[in-house]
């Protein structure tokens, strides 16, 4: 189970770190993202999200889990989310 999530986890990760590039090309091409880049990222992070929720909550990945900086984790892609959210409805 670890495997598979930590496997979920790191390809979520890189597919955020794609899509931020993509991200800032258009907003250094344009000024700013296109609304399907930005909905891309919307969903990658709430996928991250939900799997940092998995990780909390989940007995058989918390063995040795800092508690703290999974909720501090959680918090910082929460606030990039509802920046995404807003940044969406001015585009």
């Amino acid at each position: 189970f670890y495997q598979q999530w930590l496997m979920d986890y790191e390809a979520t990760g890189n597919a955020i770190n794609e899509v931020s590039e993509e991200y800032q090309a258009q907003v250094d091409k344009r000024g700013y993202p296109k609304k399907k880049t930005v909905k891309k990222k919307m969903a990658l992070v709430e996928h991250y999200i939900d799997l940092l929720q998995t990780q909390l909550n989940d007995p058989r990945l918390g063995k040795d889990l800092d508690r703290g900086k999974v909720e501090r984790k959680i918090g910082e892609w929460q606030t990039q989310l509802e920046d995404l959210q807003r940044l969406l409805k001015k585009i």
